[in-house]
């Protein structure tokens, strides 16, 4: 998903989507598949005021919809859309020197001007006609250099200054066709700025307040399943990110990696249900086969039955001496790549909004940053380039789940895919107490006995499965037998058998149907049969 900040006319857009009709920016590039409209901090009041309306509250957003979301309406939609956005605005871009153009020239072309001496373009003199007013002051951490930034022209009088004509200098596109970032560009951090601000606009964000709340349940541990009213993970992130006070251990480890592991199984149920599979034993049935792929478990590893005529010991016996052992493969399932692709989006959010916090307590927190939003983008630039961080996201992944090597590492993204295939819905992750399934909540997936356990899982299932087919054979053979022992039984011994309860129907199925069979040959026996058994099933086969 791309992210991009123009002016749009909603009506136009509406229609042609409407229509099915394509709509491409003025700059070229892909064609516009959603549009979430801001509230804008350069006019708070008159945006706001637009955004609420009935038209863009409900008739837009039911045309306008995100392809990722669910058919929420109103309300709902919007702060999903803003959530979404906020995630995707914060993905390092793969920059491709088109992209890069159309990027620039969206952002800057008819606001921005270019060197009056050597034609450098796009630089942006914001809301300014006095450069020297400004050059050289020191804001936060960041020095206003209003001066060309490759030949170091300078005039202070911005009528001096020549409007961006479109065209991009070399130094300021990609090396190569592709280059991959480590974070998001300054153009998409103010749009994830200005994302925040509109979100804080249109919903409450004080204590008392559903977004809050939502941060002092992952602040305490909590379960954060689509049951525990959490949509999407995203919607906790737009609440990390937005509202007044966050809770104290919200961004800390075990919450943020409670974060990642939930967004890792909702993944993993959207797949399991992609495959066709409706009903929970055939969704658990595809879970454990793919568990079983990457885990290198065969069917002979698990616990065998005992012969048909020999009880079966407690399950918790058998669980105790089931093996354990497993050895990773990625041939089948890359489970490594498949958690990295399900954890790092969240990993760059995480990441930019932890910054972000850090950011708003040193300097007087939302409120005084609205207020330096609303004056112009020089009034908050030293936000942007603080959250603009050049460390690879793969390194907070690791920090997250605890890893100190390669093999480690490996272990833990198993644990992390096969947790998140085992217990995907939130009846898996839930407690007993909580409406789930669970007798203890599920255990840290950086624990080594964790994968082991989940092993033991897959295997105990093939023992579930075989114990049913030794059920049914054991249930088809009784049923068989007393057949046998009935029909050479004299007319007493048969009655003394249907004596073993008050009535027939107290008997198990396969003694029940054996000995009816038994007395379809012998009219004494279906007289002594029906005589103990109830109404309906007398009238229904009296001779």
């Amino acid at each position: 998903t791309r992210i991009r900040a123009t002016p749009v006319d909603t009506a136009s857009v509406a229609t042609a989507l409407h229509s099915e009709q394509p709509v491409v920016p003025p700059e070229g590039g892909k064609a516009v598949e959603d549009v979430l409209i801001l509230v804008d901090p350069e006019a708070p009041t008159a945006s706001k005021l637009a955004v609420s309306s009935l038209l863009l509250r409900e008739t837009y957003t039911s045309v306008v919809l995100c392809r990722d979301l669910h058919m929420f309406t109103g309300n709902s939609m919007v702060m999903a859309l803003h959530a979404h956005a906020l995630l995707a605005i914060l993905q390092p871009p793969v920059q491709r020197t088109d992209d890069v153009v159309q990027q620039l020239r969206r952002q800057f072309l008819g606001r921005a001007y270019q060197c009056a001496g050597c034609g450098y373009g796009p630089i942006d003199h914001f809301a300014c006609g006095d450069l020297e007013a400004h050059h050289g002051e020191q804001i936060g951490s960041s020095e206003i250099n209003n001066s060309c930034p490759r030949c170091k022209w300078f005039s202070p009088d911005i009528g001096d200054w020549q409007k961006w004509d479109g065209k991009v200098p070399e130094e300021a596109l990609p090396q190569g066709s592709e280059v991959e970032a480590t974070c998001a560009t300054a153009a998409a951090l103010e749009v994830f700025l200005r994302i925040c601000y509109s979100a804080r606009k249109l919903w409450k964000t004080h204590d008392q307040s559903e977004l809050h709340q939502l941060c002092q349940k992952l602040a305490n541990w909590e379960s954060i399943t689509a049951a525990d009213d959490v949509d999407h993970p995203v919607k906790l992130l737009l609440a990390l990110a937005i509202v007044d006070n966050l809770p104290e251990a919200a961004l800390e480890q075990v919450p943020a990696l409670s974060l990642l592991n939930e967004a890792c199984a909702r993944r993993a149920h959207d797949e399991l249900k992609a495959m066709g599979h409706k009903e929970e034993p055939q969704i658990m049935n595809a879970a454990r086969k793919r568990l079983a792929t990457f885990l290198s478990i065969s069917s002979t590893s698990a616990p065998e039955t005992q012969d048909l005529m020999t009880p079966e010991p407690s399950r918790p016996c058998v669980r105790e001496e089931c093996c354990a052992e497993f050895t990773l493969s990625d041939e089948e399932f890359d489970y490594k790549k498949w958690v990295k692709d399900s954890a790092l989006p969240m990993v760059h959010a995480l990441r930019t909004i932890r910054t972000l916090r850090a950011l708003l307590q040193s300097r007087g927190g939302w409120k005084q940053l609205e207020k330096d939003m609303e004056k112009g983008p020089q009034a908050y630039i030293d936000v942007v380039q603080a959250l603009q961080t050049k460390k690879s996201p793969q390194l907070d992944l690791a920090k997250w789940l605890d890893v100190k090597g390669p093999y480690e590492a490996n272990r833990v993204l198993a644990t992390v895919a096969a947790q998140a295939f085992l217990h995907q819905s939130s009846k898996l992750r839930r407690t007993v107490d909580a409406g789930g399934t669970l007798a203890e909540p599920l255990p840290d997936v950086r624990h080594g006995e964790t994968l082991r356990n989940l092993a033991v899982d897959v295997r105990m299932a093939i023992y579930d499965q075989r114990v049913a087919r030794k059920n049914e054979e054991w249930a088809n053979k009784g049923r068989m037998l007393t057949l046998r022992l009935a029909a050479t039984a004299g007319v007493a011994e048969y009655e003394a058998m249907l004596g073993r309860a008050s009535h027939v129907h107290g008997l198990d199925k396969c003694t029940f149907w054996g000995l009816w069979e038994a007395s379809k040959r012998d009219k004494a026996k279906m007289s002594a049969f029906l005589r103990t058994a109830n109404y309906g099933f007398s009238y229904k086969h009296q001779p």
